[in-house]
C-alpha cells in the first residue's frame, strides 16, 4: 500500500517524501537512483530518522506496518508522539481511538480524522490524501492556525509519552499480554 500512496502524493508541492537525508531511505521506484536491493537498507531502517524531518515539517504521515483491519502500533507511530509532532496515520480502522485510549490526544477538529472510522482500506487511504490536499490548498493563514493548534496537542502528547504513568501502563499491558500467551 505504500507505493500507491507515495505515487498519489508525489505531485503535491508542499509534501516532503522521505527523510531530508536521502541516504536514510530508499528512493521511490521510478526515481533515477531506485535500487530495491540497496545494501544499506535493512529491516531496522525504519528505526532510523532525522531530527530535521520533525523540525522542518508540519505533520508526519505514518504508514504503519499493517494496513488492513488490524491495529498494530510500532515505532512508526511512537516516534511522532515522542518527538511532539502532529500526524495522520494509515493503519487499521480505530487506530486513533486506540491511541486516545492511552491518554494521547489526536488532532480533530484541526485535521479531519473521520478516515480512522473507514473500514475500506482504499477509501481510508484516499481520505488521508484528500485531507492532506485540503490543508495544502488552504490559505497560509489557515494552515498556520491548523499547525499552531496541532503543535500544542503534539507537545501534550510528548509530555505524556515520557510520563512515568504512561510508561507504567505500557509495561503493565505488556506483562498481561505475555502472561496470556
Amino acid at each position: 500500500y505504500r507505493k500507491p500512496f507515495l505515487k498519489k502524493i508525489s505531485g503535491f508541492d508542499s509534501v516532503q517524501i522521505g527523510s531530508i537525508d536521502r541516504n536514510l531511505i530508499p528512493p521511490i521506484e521510478g526515481d533515477a537512483d531506485y535500487n530495491p536491493y540497496r545494501e544499506d537498507i535493512s529491516s531496522s531502517s525504519s528505526a532510523t530518522y532525522s531530527w530535521e524531518d520533525f523540525a522542518r515539517t508540519n505533520c508526519s504521515i505514518i504508514l504503519e506496518t499493517v494496513f488492513d483491519q488490524r491495529i498494530h502500533l510500532t515505532e512508526k507511530t511512537l516516534r511522532p508522539l515522542a518527538c511532539g509532532h502532529p500526524f495522520m496515520i494509515l493503519s487499521g480502522p480505530g487506530t486513533l481511538e486506540k491511541i486516545r485510549s492511552y491518554g494521547f490526544k489526536t488532532f480533530h477538529p484541526f485535521i479531519d480524522e473521520t478516515y480512522d472510522e473507514e473500514q475500506d482500506a482504499n477509501k481510508r487511504m484516499q481520505m488521508v490524501i484528500d485531507e492532506i490536499q485540503r490543508i495544502n490548498n488552504s490559505t497560509k493563514k489557515y494552515q498556520n492556525y491548523i499547525w499552531e493548534n496541532c503543535n500544542q496537542i503534539a507537545e501534550y502528547n510528548k509530555r505524556l509519552f515520557f510520563d512515568v504513568k504512561f510508561i507504567w501502563r505500557v509495561k503493565t499491558e505488556l506483562r498481561r499480554t505475555v502472561a496470556t500467551v
